[in-house]
């Protein structure tokens, strides 16, 4: 659920950041943290999107792999996050946001499938 006292403020911060990217489109890490507000957002679609094109320019960063993953698995892509969820932890095994989210996966796959009980 999105937390409309500070959506307004995380709102602004994306609207700002889209104003660089008119004048920046390929720039990594304006797309990685329009992704990451984007996503705090809920807005998947773009969030993706934005992910996708910080990929597109530095696919050796682990946290654009991470971003991405974690839109996925927003969207119930569980394949493509998964996917996206290993190749960052394979390029930065320290990359905590990714190990959780990962983990995550995997117990919700558990519940799914009856391994986990509450």
């Amino acid at each position: 659920p999105v937390d409309y006292a500070r959506a307004t403020s995380v709102e602004h911060a994306l609207e700002l950041l889209e104003g660089v990217l008119l004048y920046r489109p390929h720039d990594p890490e304006i797309n990685y943290k329009a992704g990451c507000l984007a996503l705090e957002l809920e807005t998947l679609a773009e969030a993706r999107e934005y992910a996708q094109a910080a990929l597109a320019q530095r696919p050796e960063v682990a946290a654009y792999h991470g971003l991405l993953g974690r839109v996925y698995a927003e969207q119930a892509d569980l394949g493509h996050a998964r996917e996206a969820l290993e190749k960052a932890i394979a390029l930065d095994p320290d990359d905590a946001k990714s190990r959780k989210a990962l983990a995550s996966l995997r117990i919700g796959r558990k519940r799914s499938a009856g391994g986990v009980t509450r």
